[in-house]
């Protein structure tokens, strides 16, 4: 399975058939074109069971776990901005699209949720992660489909898709713009929101 800058399109049962392609997004002329045209995603993980992280386990006297961790699964994108040292970029949104798919009900899930980045230095590897809820999972179905938007000053600089989907169809062009997909809210949640807020943290740009 392959990362494509493709939005190719799937049949969500009924609809999403056909294919676009999404390549990086040139910057408008004005202030701030160079950080648009730097501003680039290398790569997005969170399909499979590479993905999947277990609830970590803290700790305290008095207070042992009953049960046993479940999985959450962790949605990251990594990034590259502007080669210049004395560069840094502020407002750089982070948008998170989540396919969920449950092969009981054949029934697909839109999850959504986006977050701001400050204080972005030059270079390359930055990260941001999303995490998609163990009662999601268990609810909904596993993770189909990934994709991340990259917005400066609230302009889409960059985008990237990845999907695998049952039968080997595939994602179109803004599949989460796809007014069949049933959206459910607050199942995809920012790092400091998880029991893995305090986890690595120098892995991953700060959060507005």
């Amino acid at each position: 399975m392959s990362v494509k800058r493709h939005f190719v399109l799937i049949g969500l049962a009924v609809s999403l058939a056909g294919g676009a392609a999404m390549a990086q997004v040139a910057g408008a002329p004005g202030e701030g074109a160079a950080v648009r045209k730097s501003m680039r995603i290398r790569e997005i993980t969170g399909l499979g069971r590479n993905a999947l992280m277990q609830s970590p386990q803290y700790n305290a006297s008095g207070m042992a776990a009953k049960m046993p961790p479940r999985n959450w699964a962790q949605i990251s994108v990594i990034f590259d901005a502007p080669n210049d040292k004395d560069s840094w970029t502020d407002d750089v949104g982070a948008q998170f699209y989540v396919l969920l798919y449950n092969r009981v009900r054949e029934e697909y899930s839109l999850l959504r949720n986006s977050q701001q980045l400050a204080d972005v230095g030059y270079g390359r590897g930055h990260q941001s992660a999303m995490y998609v809820r163990p009662a999601a999972l268990l609810r909904y179905g596993e993770v189909v489909g990934v994709a991340v938007e990259l917005r400066v000053k609230g302009e889409v600089v960059d985008g990237l898709t990845d999907s695998k989907l049952p039968g080997g169809k595939k994602l179109t062009d803004k599949w989460w713009e796809n007014p069949k997909l049933t959206v459910r809210d607050g199942y995809l949640l920012k790092k400091s929101e998880t029991p893995f807020a305090l986890l690595a943290v120098d892995d991953f740009e700060y959060v507005k």
